[in-house]
């Protein structure tokens, strides 16, 4: 088992996001967009874009968006998405690394959810998206919190006898304590919120596919798992808990 790896399977990925969406009342553009507003005729630069949650908001609200990842499947259902909506014009697709940013600006603000931390060289990264914005421009960027998954991890703890998936994770200590120190050095004013998003498993075939799905799945405990998911009293509650910077030069 490999503790706290980066998850870039597209698929498995769309496949978690589906399951959350499915058991959770939790609106994560609707939080996003609270903290950070978006307003018609605004140039927005969406780093991370994945398969467009926000893009598509943006798109759809009446922006002009930058999309960047790098995944080529991920940038097609964005695309897909865009034209059913009507709003494949406003949007512009590139395929880059994270670290490999060369977009060019300036924007009026730049969002990345649930992907910064894919960055190899993060302080690189910040001072680049801070130059690409317009000199009132503003960044927002969220991700897990260390307390993310919780339950979840001691299931998983339990059933595999490792301890060490209660750790923090490379995505939460960048979220906790690299980035907004880093924020905070190519920004003027740096905030920070919080959320906890309840994903309620009424079976434990949701649960099971959900532990299939995540970042720790491993599949020699596929049995045990299974079993243990099986045994527990439904409904389990997983939380998921994360946190959003808010950072303005």
């Amino acid at each position: 088992m490999v503790i706290g790896a980066l998850d870039t399977d597209s698929v498995a990925l769309r496949t978690r996001l589906e399951v959350q969406e499915r058991l959770s009342s939790f609106d994560l553009n609707g939080w996003i967009f609270s903290h950070f507003p978006y307003e018609a005729g605004e140039r927005w630069l969406d780093l991370g874009c994945g398969t467009g949650k926000q893009t598509i908001a943006l798109a759809k609200g009446g922006c002009s968006v930058t999309a960047v990842d790098a995944s080529e499947e991920s940038l097609s259902a964005l695309l897909e998405t865009a034209r059913r909506e009507g709003v494949a014009d406003r949007i512009d697709t590139v395929h880059l690394a994270m670290d490999a940013l060369s977009t060019e600006g300036p924007f009026d603000r730049a969002i990345a959810s649930y992907s910064l931390y894919y960055a190899a060289d993060a302080v690189r990264l910040f001072a680049r998206l801070a130059g690409l914005l317009q000199p009132k421009g503003q960044l927002f960027f969220c991700g897990p919190a260390h307390a993310n998954n919780c339950e979840l991890r001691e299931l998983i703890a339990e059933v595999t006898g490792n301890a060490c998936v209660l750790d923090a994770t490379k995505p939460s200590r960048f979220m906790e304590e690299m980035a907004p120190a880093i924020a905070r050095d190519h920004f003027a004013h740096v905030e920070r919120f919080t959320f906890e998003n309840n994903v309620i498993f009424n079976s434990s075939a949701d649960l099971i596919a959900y532990w299939s799905s995540h970042n720790l799945h491993d599949p020699a405990f596929d049995e045990a798992f299974s079993t243990a998911a099986e045994g527990l009293p439904m409904p389990f509650v997983n939380r998921k808990r994360g946190l959003g910077i808010k950072a303005a030069l």
